[in-house]
C-alpha cells in the first residue's frame, strides 16, 4: 500500500474477511430487520460496510461501521470491524486514521494473518519498519495464509529500502513462488534489484511479469521496463515501449516522464 504502488493491483496489501459480499451494499438505513439476533444483525452491518467498500463508497463503510460497533460482543468481532475500519480510512487517503484501526484490528485479531499484514503494510509506509517487520514475518510464516505472497512482499520491500539487498530478493523470488500470476509488486523490485547489478536482461524479464495478465494496469513497471531497455542499450524496444506508455496511459506522470526519456533515446 506505498505511494509507489498505486496503480499496481493493490494488493495492495489488504484482504477482506468477512464472509458475505455487496448484495446488502446500498440497503437503505434501517433496512435489517428487526427480529434477528443480534450476531446477525451484526454479521450483516459488516457485509454492508464490505458492499461499500468494493463499490469504492469508504464514506458508506464508515458509516455502517460506527453504526454495527455497538453490536460487537467480543474481540473478535471488534477486531472484523476495526479491520474494514482501516480499509476504510486506507481508501479515503487517511493514513493515521487507518493505522490506528489497524492496530486495533490486530490486537483483537491475534491469528489473523490479513489483520497482521495489514497493520505491517501500515507501519511500512509510515517509515516503521522496525515495528512493521515482526507483523509481516508473523503473517508471511502462516500456513494456511492464501495471500502470504503479499507479506513477503511486504517485506521485500522493506528490506529493499534498508538496502539488505540479499534478504529482499529472498522475500520477494519466495512471493513470485507463491503467487506467479499475482506477485506484481514482488517482480518490480525484483527488477530494481538487478538494475542495480547492471543485469539488464534478469530486470526485463521481471519488469515484463510485472506488466503481465493481472498486472497489465501497473504503468510504472511498463516505465521501469521501458527503462531497463534504454539502460540495455535496446533502444528500440525502448522507444516502442515509451509510446506503448504514452498511448495507452495518457496524461499520467509516467507518460510524460516516458516521452521525456523518448525525447533523449540515440
Amino acid at each position: 500500500m506505498t505511494r509507489s504502488q498505486k496503480n499496481s493491483p493493490s494488493w495492495f496489501a489488504l484482504a477482506l474477511t468477512v464472509a458475505f459480499l455487496g448484495a446488502c451494499a446500498t440497503a437503505p438505513e434501517g433496512s435489517v430487520p428487526s427480529k434477528m439476533s443480534r450476531a446477525e444483525k451484526f454479521t450483516i452491518q459488516l457485509d454492508m460496510a464490505d458492499g461499500y467498500l468494493r463499490e469504492n463508497d469508504p464514506v458508506g463503510a464508515l458509516q455502517t461501521l460506527m453504526a454495527a460497533q455497538d453490536l460487537a460482543a467480543d474481540k473478535t468481532e471488534r477486531g472484523r470491524l476495526e479491520h474494514l475500519r482501516a480499509l476504510a480510512y486506507f481508501s479515503k487517503k487517511e493514513p493515521e486514521a487507518a493505522l490506528i484501526a489497524a492496530r486495533k484490528a490486530a490486537e483483537n485479531l491475534p491469528d489473523s494473518p490479513e489483520a497482521q499484514n495489514n497493520l505491517g503494510r501500515l507501519l511500512l509506509d509510515a517509515g516503521k519498519g522496525s515495528e512493521a517487520e515482526p507483523w509481516l514475518i508473523k503473517a508471511a510464516a502462516n500456513q494456511v495464509y492464501r495471500d502470504a505472497y503479499r507479506s513477503n512482499t511486504n517485506l521485500g520491500i522493506l528490506y529493499y529500502r534498508r538496502g539488505d539487498d540479499d534478504r529482499a530478493s529472498v522475500a520477494l523470488k519466495k512471493a513470485t513462488e507463491q503467487s506467479p500470476a499475482g506477485a506484481c509488486v514482488a517482480y518490480y523490485y525484483l527488477g530494481h534489484l538487478n538494475l542495480k547489478e547492471n543485469r539488464y536482461q534478469e530486470a526485463v524479464k521481471n519488469y515484463d511479469r510485472a506488466t503481465q495478465k493481472f498486472c497489465a494496469a501497473f504503468v510504472d513497471a511498463h516505465l521501469a521496463l521501458g527503462i531497463a531497455f534504454e539502460r540495455g542499450k535496446q533502444f528500440d524496444k525502448a522507444r516502442r515501449k515509451f509510446l506503448e506508455i504514452r498511448d495507452g496511459f495518457p496524461n499520467t506522470t509516467a507518460s510524460e516522464q516516458a516521452m521525456e526519456r523518448l525525447r533523449h533515446l540515440p
